[in-house]
């Protein structure tokens, strides 16, 4: 019986970190050059197994006997296939850079020469040992690697046939080789890429997937130095590096060859590889770029500039987020833009969020659902996809321009949201959990307000109003960082998510003149929001002052301030609390980017649904002293089931209410805000 090959590479990894990673990869080269006959035996027999060239008992068939251990051996082996793989003399170069233990090296022979791997390609061990997750430090090959899900998607998406295929940053050439086995056609394969490391990988890829590819004269920088200047290609697929700094290095000059919306900054190299793939596509080309998400939203003057130029010219064909946890070296959220030669006729733009397919993509893209994405893009490509779903919708050119240029896709596709039949199920489980609290020893009047609310009718008649028509918003304390931790209090981004309610204490500090105390004060029906965020969830969570408070708030806070006694402090706390809050913040938030931010223009995109003062006061309250009383019992049973009232509290009395209006369900009015 064989032993797994899931066992057999947890053999492989320690043996791999003591007798080196290059030496690793000079076993795997020749026992592919060996499974293809590149060897001959004294015999006039092709060797065929590592355990022939390494022989248990020292023998050596081949070679001259003078050379007496493993690594001389695998010298030896590599600097006589020079001549035909010139890169060898690159593995020769790290192999005696590095200490190697001849007692892992003897075992990493063994294993590889086993009968258990005798059926494994070598490139497929070469594979799995990239995918491996890649440990912070200085670049090794893991770094060019792109997951094999994500190289068979970006072939997909093109919709290869016969002609030219080129990657301007090839890294280990995956993408190519992708492509290569994924057209109907053979290919004729063109790279580029500046690492030397990179360049190295590469080699060892094809050599090892048996594909011939133009790599050029040798490791270059494609931005600085393009040695395809003036080809055009049919297909292009690329992984770019993320936000590459200095990339020019030095002034760039204006060319409009090579810049033809613009010149881009230097400072960040995301719209020069597009640039510099739009110019190298061949009429009715396409191409697919892994970018950062950054590229959708940014507001740097000339990034906008350049992608609003695409955009005019017709040359995005679509946008397509992609889920997180796909990349082993990254956390940077990042997307596909699938670009065109040209517009033709089409003015419009398919956006995909492909972390919402069903079902969810979790840490890799698999045949199916590339081939749902592919699926997609075809249809659209056909004009079939008009419709707008949870994962995806077409937005014409006017209508990306009304948003301001930014490409976040869920700015474009539908919300997600239940039915109002689907939230009226919790009306039972409110009735139920009020029946269980009120058996509970508690306060009393904190009985009374729970008990008040069994079989309570919700506000028919609500009104709306847009959130600047109630608010005045204003920013925080800004500071150089040692002006904290010391001084006046301070409200902080902590505490705004950890409770909907202004506390009376403050752990931050800040040193601030009086001017200042003025300038950023806190006084009662203040709504404070975090306005930047790692996750969406946490994006725009409010925190209310229910009274006047002794304290500053720090820069990553806006101040919402009453214009009028509209909303009623608590009830505000309620509302910005509610899933209605919560998807009206998706709904204009650009939430693909690593910080997610909710800026002035976009909260005057938010409405604020809101009942008649004595509904507003009475769910307000209730509230209030239900979690101050949660707070005194601590972290316990009751608590819990305290919490769990104050969701289900809003979602009945708030948010289903005013998903009836959404829906046009049932009997509930909104009418604009009587002023």
């Amino acid at each position: 019986m064989k032993t797994p090959l899931y066992i057999l590479l947890g053999q492989l990894t320690p043996l791999i970190e003591q007798a080196g990673e290059s030496v690793f990869v000079s076993l795997l080269l020749i026992r592919h050059l060996a499974q293809e006959g590149f060897f001959q035996l004294e015999s006039g027999e092709k060797s065929r197994h590592l355990r022939e060239i390494f022989p248990d008992q020292g023998e050596r068939d081949y070679i001259e006997t003078d050379i007496e251990t493993d690594i001389e051996t695998i010298e030896h082996i590599l600097a006589g296939a020079d001549s035909r793989f010139p890169f060898f003399s690159q593995l020769i170069r790290r192999n005696r850079q590095q200490a190697v233990s001849q007692e892992a090296l003897r075992e990493l022979i063994w294993v590889l020469s086993a009968s258990d791997m005798e059926d494994v390609p070598s490139l497929w061990l070469y594979e799995a040992y990239m995918s491996r997750k890649v440990p912070e430090g200085p670049a090794s090959p893991g770094d060019f690697y792109t997951p094999g899900g994500v190289v068979q998607c970006l072939a997909a998406l093109v919709e290869l046939r016969q002609g030219t295929a080129y990657d301007p940053c090839c890294g280990s050439g995956a993408l190519l080789y992708a492509m290569q086995k994924r057209g109907k056609e053979k290919l004729q394969l063109f790279g580029q890429t500046q690492d030397e490391g990179a360049y190295l990988q590469a080699q060892i890829y094809l050599t090892l997937s048996g594909i011939h590819m133009d790599l050029g004269k040798g490791p270059t920088n494609t931005l600085a130095e393009d040695e395809q200047a003036g080809r055009r290609f049919d297909y292009i697929i690329a992984n770019p590096p993320f936000n590459l700094k200095d990339w020019a290095h030095g002034s760039i000059v204006y060319d409009e060859n090579r810049w033809p919306y613009g010149i881009p900054p230097q400072s960040n190299a995301n719209f020069a590889w597009l640039q510099h793939i739009l110019t190298h596509m061949a009429p009715g080309a396409r191409a697919a770029v892994i970018l950062p998400n950054g590229t959708l939203t940014t507001r740097v003057r000339k990034e906008a500039v350049i992608r609003e130029a695409i955009l005019r010219e017709g040359q995005v064909e679509a946008i397509i987020s992609l889920p997180p946890g796909l990349f082993h070296t990254t956390g940077i959220p990042c997307c596909v833009w699938l670009l065109r030669e040209s517009g033709g006729e089409r003015d419009e733009v398919l956006f995909v969020d492909a972390g919402r397919m069903k079902p969810t993509v979790r840490g890799s893209f698999d045949s199916v659902k590339s081939g749902r994405l592919a699926e997609l893009v075809s249809r659209y490509r056909q004009g079939r996809v008009q419709e707008r779903t949870e994962w995806y919708g077409t937005a014409s050119l006017e209508e990306i321009r009304e948003q301001g240029g930014i490409l976040s896709p869920n700015l474009y596709i539908a919300v997600s949201r239940p039915r109002p039949s689907q939230l009226l199920k919790g009306r039972k489980e409110l009735e139920n959990l009020i029946d269980a609290l009120a058996a509970l020893p508690m306060d009393s009047a904190v009985r009374q307000s729970v008990l008040c609310w069994k079989n309570a009718e919700a506000a028919r008649i609500w009104e709306r109003a847009e959130l600047p028509e109630i608010y005045e918003v204003f920013g925080g304390v800004m500071k150089r960082r040692g002006a904290f931790g010391k001084g006046f209090p301070m409200l902080d981004v902590k505490t705004v998510l950890r409770t909907p309610y202004v506390p009376e204490r403050f752990k931050a500090r800040a040193d601030v003149t009086e001017e200042e105390k003025h300038k950023y004060d806190i006084r009662r029906g203040d709504v404070f929001l975090n306005r930047t965020s790692e996750t969406g969830e946490e994006l725009a969570c409010c925190s209310v002052a229910v009274q006047d408070r002794e304290a500053v708030y720090c820069g990553f806070i806006k101040r919402l301030r009453p214009r009028a006694e509209v909303l009623d402090p608590l009830y505000a706390s309620c509302y910005f609390s509610s899933e209605i809050y919560r998807w009206e913040v998706e709904r204009v938030s650009t939430v693909y980017t690593t910080y997610a931010s909710m800026d002035n223009q976009k909260l005057s995109k938010i409405p604020v649904y809101f009942p008649d003062g004595e509904m507003q006061e009475r769910i307000g309250d209730t509230l209030y002293r239900v979690f101050q009383y949660g707070q005194q019992q601590g972290d316990g049973p009751l608590n819990r089931l305290l919490e769990e009232f104050r969701r289900l509290l809003i979602q009945q009395y708030i948010t289903y209410p005013v998903l009836c209006i959404w829906n046009e369900e049932e009997d509930y009015i909104c009418r604009p805000m009587q002023r």
